[in-house]
């Protein structure tokens, strides 16, 4: 009887190590769970201020005058090729264009017509406004490709503005045959549009500062 009390005493003893065991291992897990989850959250929370604090920097440092001749430029290449049928990589400054579209822009009367391979020389239509907007974009790209941003939000405010640009950039690599590791004022910009192509993030609703007319 003594011994078959100490048998039950052992083997109750070892059902419930075994049990405590489990129990250990399973309040384990869901707590790296829990925390895994928590540090999720956290990181959304994080890259969404930080994507406010970005459009916030953008707006302060994209002002009027730099959308006013995006909108210039845009009307003299975009729909003078689109349009007009004139070569993509030039463009056209006429009155038709530019009347009451740009009232304080000498466009018209300083570079009738200018191409997109001299836009950011010195002189160029494109060196000043547009190539401080590229700049900041360029800023941005560092982090929209490193993951620390929401593109989609940065997209929706900006996304003519960056689609066209690139489309300035991109002939230019183009053009002059750049490597991905050769420097210029907008590598990460271009590396950031290279994968809005292939995720189609282009395709996505965005805020229009200028149309095709």
């Amino acid at each position: 009887m003594f011994r078959d009390t100490i048998l039950f005493l052992i083997q109750n003893e070892a059902c419930l190590e075994f049990t405590r065991k489990w129990l250990t291992l399973f309040i384990g897990i869901i707590a790296s769970y829990i925390a895994i989850q928590t540090f999720k959250e956290n990181l959304k929370q994080r890259k969404l201020e930080n994507t406010f604090k970005m459009l916030d920097y953008m707006r302060k440092h994209i002002n009027n005058e730099q959308i006013e001749t995006f909108k210039v430029l845009f009307k003299a290449n975009i729909v003078s090729s689109e349009c007009a049928g004139t070569p993509n990589n030039e463009f056209h400054f006429d009155n038709l264009l530019i009347a009451n579209k740009h009232k304080n822009s000498t466009f018209e009367d300083t570079y009738p017509i200018d191409y997109i391979e001299n836009m950011f020389s010195e002189g160029g239509c494109g060196n000043g406004d547009i190539a401080n907007m590229i700049e900041i974009f360029n800023l941005i790209s560092k982090y929209l490709n490193e993951g620390k941003l929401i593109e989609g939000l940065i997209w929706y405010k900006y996304g003519q503005l960056l689609i066209t640009c690139y489309k300035w950039t991109k002939y230019l690599d183009e053009k002059n045959d750049f490597r991905e590791n050769e420097i210029t004022f907008y590598n990460e910009f271009n590396k950031f549009m290279k994968n809005v192509e292939k995720n189609n993030l282009s395709v996505q609703p965005t805020k229009m500062y200028v149309y095709l007319e």
